[in-house]
């Protein structure tokens, strides 16, 4: 037993050393809403707009699948089957295809063409039906092949899909807008069909309004937006809302796994469809319900969705209520309008109203402060010790710590909408927006110039401290702006500005260098003297962003492919960061960028949080790595805390680090026993050092909870 004990102790060593030397990114993106769910024994499988979440209801544990490594192509996962033949999970996307989840790992099928998907079905056979924006689709879970079902040259039927659903005898109803037909979904051929009546209720239908349910072979229910209706075989129709309450608000309607029909109504009640009339089943309160998810006619799972609130999957029965909270960090939106570091180093970001700060200790956000703002937040600065954000539809406030303060407006005509802003070390804010150029100091906003035209628009601004002007980014160029007067550069003076003269971003870097982002794919550097202009993949996209690291200069890409391109000026390289080249980095929508005080590249994504690209950790020969006798880490394995053996009095330098190589604690403490409770399982590096003597010791230790 000793021995397998140190063969498996020279194995850790060597994992954790090799790791150590790969880069990944990681990213911190959430469940912002419960899209669907159903129940597979005792786990409640639930899609979201974020990812897939797994509950397990006996033990109370959640497993959140992202996308990235987790293998799921998409963040939009729009519902959630199980086959009744091969009892396995599949997950509609909205833009990248279905995918199963094999047990240990999703498998993506893309989509056969670019389409969006609105609603996902099994039948009987265990092929999945698909609603898009581009008609119906079948998927065959065998072959894995894509059927279009509307389709000359599919499957042989031209006519419009607006919505469907599949019976328990494998009929799939299909309402085109001008009928209904029900096909076989064994050989999907039209067998049968409903002439549209003269109903107001029919003849008013879209796309986006109009969801069928059939009720018998003679009969199908319509809801045309709250509006419900019995269709009949011969063309008749009568009202369909007997028993329902008064003037009742249909939430929605949905087939449960008894094939029973189920109505949501008024935010609270669920009724099921019993011959031709609604009976009443069950109350639901206490919270604010969107729709219902599904039931097995016992149970209903139904979910919240409330504007900056978490988003919650509710079960609700006879017995009460069960409450699922699907949320993996505590912000409520995925679209990241702001990050920004404080001068002590401090991670900042903004999601909706709020502002989130980084806990290194735990890997996780906690609300800092919640901004007054009716629209939202975007744009997060720090500039002389005080937080600057874009109110928007209301100027800029910053806070001191304690209160927030927005500047005053130019006066009652002025345009409140901000394109970028910037702060001086004096505390002068300048901003723009679609009329001028605005000062604003002392609690006095002033006109500095107008801009009437629209190619005139001041898009994006730099203060130059070294230079004392502005640095003021046009759709029709560049202009430097000394307070007195505006020094236009276009393609007259730099001729690659020709390709892309619309400039979304100015960044100034430690030499000094002006660095500014445009359109179709262009950038500049100005160091001074000479122009330089660099060429960005081979796309339409605007660089929005633009960030330092010590040799590199980061750009954000964002419109066309996206993505982060990142130029090493020694050796004048670039090193593409994209969806389609690393699993890890999740999105190629890039809103801003921060490296941070340790070289660490933070992204803000439009629909996936934030992610970060730690530095590389220097990876250690193993042959150096001294394990020395006196140091000892106990309990090992841990679970909570861990104790090393070490003469107390000194002050300790503690360093842990992960699997991957990442940092996961450090801090400078004289006791002896710390806190791990917030680490995962797994395998972990601990290195002490002896901030008086200089000595550092080496071991490693394990977690298993």
């Amino acid at each position: 037993m000793k021995k397998s004990f140190y063969i498996f102790q020279f194995l850790i060593l060597n994992f954790i050393v090799l790791a150590a030397s790969a880069q990944n990114w990681e990213n911190y993106s959430n469940v912002t809403q419960v899209t669907d769910a159903k129940t597979k024994g005792d786990h409640i499988w639930t899609s979201c707009k974020g990812g897939v979440v797994d509950f397990n209801a006996t033990t109370g544990e959640k497993t959140i699948y992202l996308k990235g490594i987790s293998g799921l192509p998409s963040a939009s996962v729009e519902q959630v089957g199980l086959s009744s033949i091969t009892d396995e999970i599949w997950v509609g996307t909205y833009d990248a295809g279905v995918v199963n989840w094999t047990g240990s790992n999703w498998i993506a099928y893309d989509f056969p063409s670019a389409f969006n998907l609105y609603r996902m079905k099994f039948d009987g056979f265990g092929d999945i039906w698909l609603q898009t924006d581009m008609g119906l689709y079948k998927f065959d879970c065998v072959s894995h092949d894509y059927t279009f079902i509307n389709s000359i040259g599919g499957a042989g039927w031209d006519f419009n899909a607006w919505d469907f659903d599949i019976t328990a005898d494998n009929h799939v109803l299909v309402f085109t807008g001008t009928n209904c037909l029900v096909i076989d979904a064994a050989t999907n051929t039209p067998i049968d069909s409903f002439p549209n009546s003269d109903s107001p209720i029919v003849l008013s239908c879209s796309p986006n309004t109009v969801r069928v349910y059939e009720v018998d072979a003679d009969t199908y229910l319509i809801n045309n937006s709250g509006f419900l209706e019995f269709e009949f075989k011969d063309g008749s129709f009568v009202d369909a809302s007997s028993g329902l309450p008064a003037f009742a608000y249909i939430n929605n309607i949905s087939r449960g796994s008894d094939n029973t029909i189920y109505i949501f109504v008024n935010n609270t009640g669920i009724y099921k469809l019993v011959g031709f009339n609604w009976v009443f089943v069950q109350n639901v309160t206490t919270y604010s319900y969107e729709k219902l998810m599904y039931t097995d006619g016992t149970d209903f799972y139904l979910n919240r969705a409330i504007y900056m609130e978490t988003p919650l999957l509710i079960k609700a029965n006879s017995g009460g209520l069960i409450i699922y909270d699907p949320a993996n960090y505590v912000f409520t939106s995925n679209d990241i309008k702001g990050v920004a570091m404080n001068d002590a180093g401090d991670i900042f970001m903004t999601s909706e109203s709020n502002i989130y700060q980084y806990n290194a200790v735990n890997n996780n956000w906690d609300l800092y402060a919640v901004v007054p703002s009716s629209f939202g937040i975007y744009d997060l600065k720090f500039m002389n010790g005080l937080m600057y954000v874009v109110d928007y539809g209301n100027l800029i406030e910053y806070f001191d710590g304690t209160s927030w303060t927005h500047i005053p407006s130019a006066g009652p005509d002025a345009s409140i909408y901000i394109f970028d802003y910037d702060v001086a070390p004096d505390g002068s804010i300048y901003y723009s927006s679609d009329d001028g150029l605005y000062q604003s100091k002392d609690g006095v906003t002033e006109l500095l110039f107008p801009t009437y035209a629209v190619d005139t628009w001041i898009l994006s601004m730099t203060y130059d401290v070294s230079r004392d002007l502005l640095w003021l980014g046009r759709l029709n160029g560049i202009v430097k702006y000394d307070f007195i007067t505006q020094d236009l550069i276009n393609s007259v003076d730099v001729p690659a500005m020709a390709e892309g003269a619309s400039i979304q971003e100015i960044q100034i870097d430690a030499q000094n260098n002006v660095w500014f982002g445009a359109n179709n794919n262009k950038a500049y550097m100005y160091d001074g003297t000479d122009w330089a202009d660099y060429t960005l993949g081979a796309s339409f996209d605007f660089i929005i962003s633009i960030a330092f690291n010590q040799d590199k200069v980061y750009f954000g890409l964002t419109d066309g492919n996206g993505g982060v391109y990142a130029y090493n000026t020694t050796d004048e390289s670039f090193m593409y960061y994209s969806t389609e080249d690393d699993a890890s980095f999740v999105s190629n929508t890039v809103n801003y960028m921060l490296v941070d005080l340790d070289h660490n590249l933070w992204v803000a994504h439009k629909d996936a949080g934030i992610s970060v690209l730690r530095a590389e950790v220097e990876p250690v020969a193993v042959q150096n790595i001294e394990v020395a006798k006196t140091l000892l880490v106990y309990p090992n394995p841990a679970i909570n805390q861990v104790t090393i053996n070490y003469n107390l009095g000194s002050d300790l330098l503690i360093q842990i680090v992960d699997a991957s190589g990442k940092l996961v604690l450090k801090s400078t403490t004289k006791e002896n026993t710390f806190d791990v409770s917030h680490l995962p399982n797994g395998i972990y590096l601990l290195s002490v050092l002896d901030v008086n003597t200089n000595q550092k010791y080496n071991s490693y230790f394990c977690i298993s909870k």
